[in-house]
């Protein structure tokens, strides 16, 4: 049985957010999972942080069996504990400009989507008390037949 193309997605994104590592972009990615975490939950030592949400399946059928899903994913992001607040909103811009670059490297997640985009970002803009996290909206469109995702 094949792998499903959701998982294919999934894993792709994984793999990609996984290779910012500041060589080619302007911050070091040090841990990316497939859930969501609070501020406390992430450690300090494995930030920035980027936790991988699936989110919504909206499914429009199409002729022949075929269906063409938009599925909504959340990456929740934990940057920075400085206590410099413009520190905090530069770490965030520039995480949010390697994310948007990966994402846009191989919008068909390795050839199983037909497109990737970034929908929306929310950010904290920092704290005063030091932390950042912001949460960014990716949607990706894949297709698949009925019975087989």
């Amino acid at each position: 049985m094949a792998t499903p193309t959701r998982r294919l997605v999934l894993t792709n994104l994984i793999e990609t957010l996984q290779g910012i590592d500041g060589s080619t972009s302007k911050i070091a990615v040090n841990e990316v999972e497939l859930l969501a975490k609070t501020w406390a939950q992430v450690p300090g030592t494995i930030r920035p942080w980027i936790g991988v949400v699936p989110g919504t399946e909206n499914f429009q059928w199409q002729p022949g069996e075929c269906i063409r899903v938009v599925f909504m994913l959340s990456l929740v992001c934990h940057v920075s504990d400085d206590n410099d607040q413009d520190a905090q909103v530069d770490d965030l811009n520039d995480l949010l400009d390697d994310i948007s670059a990966a994402l846009s490297t191989d919008t068909t997640r390795g050839g199983n989507a037909v497109m990737t985009t970034v929908t929306n970002v929310n950010t904290d803009e920092g704290a005063p008390e030091g932390g950042s996290s912001m949460v960014i909206g990716v949607e990706v469109v894949y297709f698949r037949t009925q019975g087989a995702s």
